[in-house]
């Protein structure tokens, strides 16, 4: 039923035509119904013997509010079809309570690159600087051995003999870079992205292909961005540590964005997952960052939707004697100093409670090694003090340490 065909109808019922005369008109209005003016409706009209007896200039009044109202019926209807023809619309959530629904969701289920339906592709970033020949092929036959890698990048970061392939394998590719830090050489593996999602991996590091299986799978049904996953830690004494998500968080979304400053294991750039949406949208390690720039990467990538986070290992690391010692006193100075550009930049209500945690560790990690008198301990202490996280009791124990510690040779 058209605009002009409703105004018509009630406005020969306005002025008073009786019934069979108003059904002729309206038949005949019909048939001009979006084919003619309101001169030409107005002439029709007043072929009428009861609208022509009008004045037009008490008449015009009704008949633009019966075009107005047929416009307004006309909309109604076409709104009414279009709801009741198109599918029903979630409302809008946060993503923080996001519960997946009970349909497939988009890209699960589909056609991967490799052809195959059952499986997402993933494509492995080895970062690699001066790496340990053996480790490094270990690394890259661990990434080769999951069933859903398609491609292997390794980023050679400006080491001091080019890295080699270690394997033969058509899907390894060896990329050489300038030294520009890890967040420069994850970068370059991340412009070579081309598969469903990415994953980190140390030189060092070896993946576990039932945790990556595991994560890519939860990753895919939770429609999540990205994905953090557990690691196992294996010393040369053969004792064997696990780092797990908390029971709290396993196979679930990680719960806030400010949740990436807290102080647990599963935040390493090693065995992280990245969707190949998260990098289509220009999502990059934050190169002027040498230390905690993982956290930092995680938090901006918590901006553009969900985390997964796997109950499983998928990463098997080894500590190794004569290694990168993070709480040896120069990395303690510069993990402070990281700390708090994070601080600057990201401490909220929602991350005030990790970073808290987080500043007093690291005062007492710094005082016990000698670094009381540091000028990056002495900020870290006033910015502690200036939130109210250190008592007098602590500041004491801080003092005590600084002044009864024998000055170095």
């Amino acid at each position: 039923m058209g605009a002009v065909g409703v105004a018509v109808f009630v406005a020969v019922r306005l002025v008073g035509l009786d019934v069979f005369e108003a059904d002729a008109f309206f038949a005949l209005a019909g048939r001009f119904d979006g084919e003619v003016g309101a001169e030409a409706l107005l002439d029709l009209a007043c072929d009428f013997p009861a609208v022509a007896a009008l004045d037009p200039e008490r008449a015009a009044p009704g008949f633009a509010f019966a075009c107005f109202f047929g416009v307004f019926f006309d909309v109604a209807c076409f709104l009414a079809i279009r709801n009741k023809r198109s599918p029903d619309r979630a409302p809008v959530r946060d993503w923080r309570t996001f519960e997946p629904p009970n349909r497939t969701i988009r890209g699960e289920g589909r056609r991967s690159r490799s052809g195959n339906t059952s499986r997402m592709s993933l494509h492995v970033i080895v970062t690699a600087f001066n790496p340990d020949s053996a480790l490094l092929e270990r690394a890259v036959a661990s990434a080769l051995v999951c069933d859903s890698v398609e491609r292997v990048t390794i980023v050679d970061d400006g080491s001091a003999a080019p890295v080699k392939c270690p394997v033969s394998d058509k899907r390894v590719e060896v990329v050489h870079r300038q030294n520009g830090g890890p967040s420069a050489a994850r970068n370059t593996g991340l412009d070579r992205v081309r598969c469903d999602y990415a994953m980190m991996l140390d030189d060092d590091d070896e993946l576990i292909a039932e945790g990556v299986a595991e994560v890519v799978s939860l990753a895919t049904r939770l429609g999540a961005v990205g994905a953090l996953v557990g690691r196992i830690e294996e010393r040369d004494d053969g004792s064997v540590y696990s780092r797990l998500a908390p029971a709290e968080w396993a196979g679930k979304t990680m719960p806030c964005p400010g949740d990436a400053f807290r102080p647990i294991q599963i935040f390493n750039a090693s065995g992280t997952l990245i969707s190949r949406r998260a990098i289509d949208l220009g999502l990059r390690y934050d190169e002027t960052l040498w230390v905690v720039e993982d956290r930092e990467f995680i938090r901006r990538l918590a901006d553009i939707g969900p985390i997964a986070i796997s109950a499983g290992a998928a990463v098997r690391s080894g500590v190794r004697p004569g290694g990168v010692r993070l709480t040896s006193a120069a990395n303690l100075v510069k993990r402070a100093r990281g700390h708090q550009a994070m601080m600057s930049k990201w401490l909220d209500g929602e991350s005030e409670p990790h970073f808290r945690v987080a500043t007093l560790w690291l005062l007492n990690a710094m005082s016990r090694a000698g670094l009381s008198r540091d000028e990056t301990f002495m900020a870290l202490h006033a910015v502690a003090r200036e939130r109210g996280w250190i008592g007098p009791l602590r500041r004491l124990k801080f003092r005590s340490r600084a002044f009864f510690r024998r000055p170095s040779a």
